[in-house]
């Protein structure tokens, strides 16, 4: 403020009060935006008329998709026939949840339950769409 006694230098003072505020608010809905994303990869899933419910949002999955040239993708990343093994191991105590587009070959699938049996995977789910 100013110094009527003599002194002709002003204080300045910013507040960054409301800067850091919005940071945090940004911050916070990158984060929950990022949360709630779903895999991007758009998958065809086929029909069939035994489809249950699935009780999403209980447990946290391992999401495997394979498209319809037969790629094999989770969480972001390829994987070829031969780095299977080292798909199958990602956190084996999480559910595995298989998106197989409907126009995929055959063979990436049965390779990829093939390498689940032989390490002994239990929870594996495929996901349908019903009927």
């Amino acid at each position: 403020m100013f110094d009527f006694l003599g002194s002709d230098e002003i204080e300045s003072h910013i507040d960054l009060t409301p800067m850091i505020d919005v940071i945090f608010m940004l911050i916070i809905f990158f984060v929950l935006a990022g949360t709630f994303s779903k895999p991007v990869m758009e998958v065809l899933l086929p029909h069939t008329k035994t489809a249950e419910a699935a009780g999403r949002g209980q447990e946290k999955e391992l999401i495997v998709s394979i498209d319809q040239e037969g790629q094999i993708f989770c969480e972001g990343r390829a994987y070829s026939e031969e780095e299977l093994a080292e798909l199958v191991a990602l956190r084996p105590a999480q559910k595995m949840n298989l998106f197989v587009d409907e126009r995929a070959p055959f063979k990436p699938f049965i390779a990829l339950i093939d390498e689940t049996r032989l390490a002994g995977r239990s929870n594996v789910v495929i996901t349908t769409e019903k009927k």
